[in-house]
């Protein structure tokens, strides 16, 4: 049995794995961790100088964590008719399209969003377009026999 210390600074996260599955997500501080020889012990350090979080347990976090997410992130999300529009200490940072997520790390900056339909109720219903007669026509004509 071996004793593993992780010192977590002030300014970053660290995600932890064991043998390769999510563990947890550390705040500042110093940790130990026991391990066995059978164990490995994974880090990812995230520097909170890059708000967005990008890491491939994005996606596992948003469907089996929503506590962590809720905890440590600000999710911005935007419907299959919707855009996001987001804001980083009041700058245009990134647009968001429909039917997607995003994770910002919570203290690192000022993140604000405005979400934007991209689907006007108040437009009318549109008749389906109909196929003009010359158009079969040429179609016969191109055809081969």
């Amino acid at each position: 049995m071996l004793f593993k210390r992780i010192n977590v600074q002030t300014n970053e996260r660290v995600i932890i794995t064991r043998n390769g599955r999510f563990a947890s997500i550390l705040t500042p501080g110093t940790y130990r961790f026991m391990t066995w020889s059978t164990l490995s012990l994974g880090t990812e350090s995230h520097n909170l100088s890059q708000v967005a979080f990008r890491s491939r347990w994005q996606d596992y976090l948003l469907n089996k964590h929503r506590d962590l997410v809720a905890e440590h992130f600000i999710l911005v999300e935007t419907s299959e008719s919707e855009i996001a529009l987001i804001y980083l200490e009041g700058s245009l940072y990134q647009v968001l399209l429909p039917g997607k997520s995003a994770l910002f790390w919570k203290n690192a900056a000022r993140v604000s969003t405005e979400l934007v339909s991209i689907i006007d109720p108040e437009l009318p219903e549109l008749a389906p377009l109909e196929r003009p007669e010359y158009e079969a026509e040429v179609d016969y004509l191109l055809s081969e026999p």
